[in-house]
């Protein structure tokens, strides 16, 4: 090696040094001006991550390394952050084998409780993007969300009603690809359009109530793309360039709407009324260009999950009223459908701590209840404690 060449070396290393003491030190000061009240490991790595100076860029950058070296695993301390490349070129995580078979009794006991009180149920298999058959993981990976759905169908065949929508997706010869972002775990806006008019044609189907083909017309809506300014879940892991960013296309009514909506958080409760945009949609979330493009926009519907969401359609008198329990697949789904029937409420298990939802249906009384989850739930006791016996 040439003198010249140990010189650049040497250079080169004392610069890297420099730089990592100046953001090592302007990081430091950052933490200290919030005078950490717990010094455990999570509120560290909290205040470390949020004031890293620069911190997205330093993501932006490795992510773009790591793409041009042809890297497909994005390690994590935390095993369930572990980001993968597929072969199709999204990202995405991986499923484990859950044992499911508390969470699939707690389910039969619920559809037979809901049919002696002479409401319809029905559960909906909510496929994450591994399901495409494009989505072929790196060499060595496996992903067991297809056999977690699987397993579930098949024990509940004969004795619930359950909708997979894969079958479904297939059966209508949708394009796979299309279905879901590129950098976050969640489908599309318009595939929840598509998922929304589905359930609503089913239930027409079924006699359950009768919704107006209007509202499952997606010419009846607007449709407002931005391109390349949505960065999911995912992709705020492991920086934009390494899988680069998503368009995201945003979807609501182009017809008159009125509603009231009333979002119960853990500890608050906020009421909106008005059309779709002021009731249904929260406006921070829709601030698309370059300086928000980390935001959650697909959380735009409603503003993301809550413990429990009531939606009244004042354009609609005496049409569905339907109860979904969900995970956040379903906020695209609930919002358009919202649109159609006169009332539609929304719990999420994993914000209610305390509940009885015997006593909720039995008020509320409504024509259907769905319960729409995704594969990352199956496993998830707290999913599936919907009875009162269950609980205990």
């Amino acid at each position: 090696m040439s003198r010249f060449d140990k010189i650049s070396q040497a250079a080169v290393g004392i610069v890297f040094i420099l730089m990592l003491f100046f953001f090592g030190i302007t990081t430091a000061i950052n933490i200290n001006e919030k005078n950490l009240s717990e010094f455990s490991r999570s509120a560290i790595d909290e205040a470390y991550n949020e004031d890293f100076e620069l911190h997205d860029s330093f993501i932006d950058l490795n992510g773009g390394f790591r793409a041009a070296l042809g890297t497909d695993i994005m390690r994590d301390a935390d095993p369930q952050n572990v980001v993968y490349k597929l072969e199709n070129g999204k990202i995405s995580t991986v499923m484990a084998v859950y044992d499911m078979y508390e969470n699939m009794r707690n389910t039969v006991a619920f559809s037979n409780w809901l049919e002696d009180k002479g409401i319809e149920f029905l559960y909906v298999l909510a496929p994450n993007k591994n399901s495409d058959p494009a989505a072929i993981m790196p060499a060595g990976v496996h992903d067991y969300a297809d056999f977690c759905m699987d397993t579930f169908k098949r024990i509940f065949t004969e004795e619930i009603p359950l909708m997979d929508l894969r079958e479904e997706f297939n059966a209508a010869e949708m394009n796979w690809d299309e279905l879901y972002f590129k950098t976050d775990h969640h489908w599309i806006p318009r595939t929840g359009f598509w998922v929304s008019s589905h359930l609503l044609e089913y239930f027409n189907e079924q006699g359950t109530f009768t919704t107006d083909s209007f509202y499952t017309d997606i010419s009846n809506y607007n449709a407002d793309l931005y391109e390349g300014l949505f960065l999911g879940s995912l992709g705020k892991r492991v920086g934009k360039l390494y899988a680069g960013t998503d368009d995201f296309e945003f979807i609501y009514p182009a017809f008159e709407t009125d509603f009231n909506v009333t979002i119960n958080k853990v500890y608050a409760q906020t009421e909106r009324s008005g059309d779709f945009m002021k009731a249904i949609v929260y406006q921070p979330l829709l601030k698309m260009d370059e300086d928000h493009l980390r935001d959650n926009h697909y959380g735009a519907y409603f503003g993301g999950d809550y413990a429990e969401v009531i939606i009244r359609n004042n354009k609609i008198t005496g049409g569905g009223k339907l109860l979904m329990i969900k995970d956040s697949y379903s906020l695209p789904v609930a919002a358009l459908m919202s649109c159609a029937v006169s009332e539609l409420r929304l719990l999420d298990f994993r914000y209610l701590t305390e509940y009885d939802l015997e006593s909720y249906i039995e008020e509320y009384q409504p024509d259907a209840v769905i319960v729409m989850y995704s594969p990352s739930v199956l496993g998830a006791k707290y999913m599936y404690k919907f009875l009162n016996e269950s609980k205990k």
